[in-house]
């Protein structure tokens, strides 16, 4: 068995209840993805605060300008993600 702490452990709770909670609200496993063309699709990174808008430009995920923070395109490590429709 693994020692870990009190504090680690809610937060391993935590992570597992909100990655089943996206489930449950539709989204996908990044290792699941199907490409719609010329579509963009909301992702997921680890250490994402909010979803992004992305896009998949054949072997890799980028993401949308952001005009509400001025964040460029850059690639995306996306662990989950939903399409819009």
């Amino acid at each position: 068995m693994y020692l870990i702490t009190d504090e680690e452990n809610e937060a391993t709770l935590a992570l597992c209840q909100a990655y089943h909670r996206l489930k449950h609200l539709g989204w996908k496993d990044i290792a699941d993805f199907e490409p719609k063309v010329d579509a963009p699709f909301l992702g997921v990174e680890l250490d994402s605060l909010r979803p992004i808008e992305c896009e998949y430009e054949g072997d890799i995920f980028v993401t949308l300008k952001d005009d509400d923070t001025g964040e460029d395109v850059r690639e995306a490590d996306l662990i989950m993600f939903r399409h819009y429709s």
